[in-house]
């Protein structure tokens, strides 16, 4: 939050920049669409709190069931900040990352390299089954399916001209 209020000025004098002033301008006008909507703010971050909170209950209840002796706090801490340096782009899916941030967070709390391992690999394996359980579910669900969406994008043209639009556009060379 605190870091989005500060980058805000900035996206405005990107938008002078050559390059990146016209993604700038695109972050830019986004940015002031959203800031008209503090109901739309404040409901991102209530999920988003939510999100965090689930997270650290989701850790704490492994830690508990792999007999780690760590205060809720330090769950409070600790996951949050390892699912930061998790989308770090520098491995693949956070692998290696997440395991080495467990070891080095909660070894000062008396948690071991391969019990800090142990729980981050649950971690990531109960994160997978419930996500292959929503994708079983998607797939057998009355949900539309990709092969559905593509197509011609002119068979829903606006106001049924599938040749609008390209009055204006350079014909093709002869």
């Amino acid at each position: 939050l605190v870091a989005g209020v500060a980058c805000r000025p900035l996206a405005g004098a990107l938008t002078r920049l050559p390059y990146v002033g016209g993604a700038a301008g695109k972050v830019k006008s986004h940015l002031e669409a959203y800031a008209r909507e503090p109901g739309t703010q404040a409901l991102a971050l209530l999920l988003s709190v939510g999100v965090q909170v689930a997270g650290v209950g989701q850790v704490a209840l492994v830690g508990l069931a792999l007999g780690l002796d760590v205060s809720l706090m330090h769950w409070a801490v600790a996951v949050p900040l390892v699912s930061l340096i998790t989308v770090l782009p520098i491995s693949l899916g956070g692998h290696g990352l997440r395991e080495a941030s467990f070891v080095l967070l909660l070894g000062p709390v008396g948690v071991g390299p391969a019990e800090a391992v142990a729980l981050s690999l649950s971690w990531t394996a109960g994160c997978a089954l419930v996500s292959l359980a929503g994708g079983a579910i998607y797939v057998a669900g009355p949900f539309p399916r990709f092969s559905g969406l593509q197509g011609s994008s002119d068979e829903n043209a606006l106001g049924g001209d599938p040749g609008q639009g390209r009055a204006r556009q350079p014909s093709k060379a002869a």
